[in-house]
C-alpha cells in the first residue's frame, strides 16, 4: 500500500516536473519567524515595564483624599493599552513559535507562558534603567487614550483645598522654595521644610510633578509642601477650564435659552 502511493507520488513530481526549494529559503523563512518572535517579545518587555511604571506611579493612597469614585479612578488609572498591547505580542509569539522548524511539536501554553517570562524580565530590566519612563513620555503625546487619561489625572491634582496642586515648575530657588504654573492655570508659591522629593525626578525648572500638602494662603496662592511626586508623560496644552469660565459659559448657554 505504501509502495503505490509512494510511486503515485513520484510519479505525480516527475510529471508536473516539481522541484523542492533551495535549502536558503527555509533558512531565511526560519530567520524571519525567529526575528519576529524576538520582535514581539521585545515589545512585550517594553509592555511590561510600561504597566509597572504606571502602576507604581498611579498615586493610589490619595484616592481617599481627592473625594474620587474608586471605580472611575481605577479606569483611568489602569494602563489598559499596555495591557491589550501584553496579550496581543503574546500571541504573536506564539503565531511565529509555532511556525519555526520545531514549533509544531510543543505545548501551545508552554510557548505563550515563556513568551510572558520572558517579557516580564525585560520589563522588569527596562523598567530598572528608566527606558519605561522614556516610553511613557514619548507616547502620552499621540495616543487619545493618554490624552484622557492626563486630563483625568489633571483634574485630581487640582484640588488645592484638598492639598493637591500640578504642574510645571518655572522657578526653583531650592527644593524647599520653589514656584510652579499649575495645571489649574494659577502661579503657586511652594513652601515647606525638608519637602521629600520622590525618585525619578530631575529638580529642574521645566520639570512636571505633583505637590502634596496643604494651602497656606488661597487667595494668595502659597502653599505648604510635604511631597513632590513626578508627573506621568507629559501634560501639555489641556488645561482644565477653572470654575470662573464654567460660570460664564454656563451664563452663556442660558442667556442663549
Amino acid at each position: 500500500m505504501e509502495g503505490k502511493i509512494s510511486g503515485k507520488v513520484l510519479e505525480k513530481i516527475k510529471q508536473e516536473k516539481i522541484k523542492p526549494d533551495p535549502k536558503w529559503k527555509f533558512l531565511v523563512k526560519d530567520y524571519l519567524v525567529w526575528t519576529s518572535f524576538g520582535a514581539a517579545v521585545f515589545i512585550g518587555g517594553i509592555a511590561v515595564g510600561s504597566m509597572a511604571f504606571v502602576l507604581i506611579n498611579s498615586d493610589w493612597d490619595i484616592y481617599p483624599r481627592a473625594g474620587e469614585n474608586f471605580s472611575e479612578y481605577l479606569a483611568m488609572s489602569l494602563p489598559f493599552f499596555w495591557i491589550i498591547a501584553l496579550v496581543g505580542v503574546s500571541f504573536l509569539s506564539f503565531y511565529n513559535y509555532r511556525h519555526t522548524k520545531k514549533g509544531y511539536r510543543t505545548n501551545p501554553f508552554a510557548i505563550i507562558g515563556s513568551s510572558i517570562v520572558l517579557s516580564l524580565a525585560l520589563g522588569v530590566l527596562f523598567y530598572q534603567i528608566g527606558l519605561s519612563e522614556k516610553v511613557e513620555r514619548s507616547i502620552s503625546y499621540s495616543i487619545p487614550y493618554y490624552g484622557r487619561s492626563n486630563e483625568y489625572r489633571a483634574k485630581v491634582w487640582s484640588q488645592p483645598e484638598m492639598g493637591l496642586i500640578a504642574g510645571t515648575v518655572i522657578f526653583l530657588e531650592s527644593k524647599d522654595n520653589f514656584e510652579i504654573e499649575g495645571f489649574d492655570g494659577n502661579i503657586w508659591i511652594i513652601k515647606g521644610d525638608d519637602i521629600l522629593w520622590r525618585p525619578r525626578i530631575i529638580q529642574k525648572e521645566g520639570a512636571q510633578v505633583k505637590v502634596l500638602g496643604e494651602t497656606e494662603d488661597q487667595k494668595q496662592h502659597i502653599f505648604y509642601g510635604k511631597e513632590v511626586r513626578p508627573w506621568i508623560g507629559v501634560y501639555e496644552d489641556r488645561k482644565p477650564p477653572s470654575p470662573q469660565v464654567i460660570l460664564e459659559e454656563n451664563e452663556v448657554e442660558r442667556f442663549d435659552n
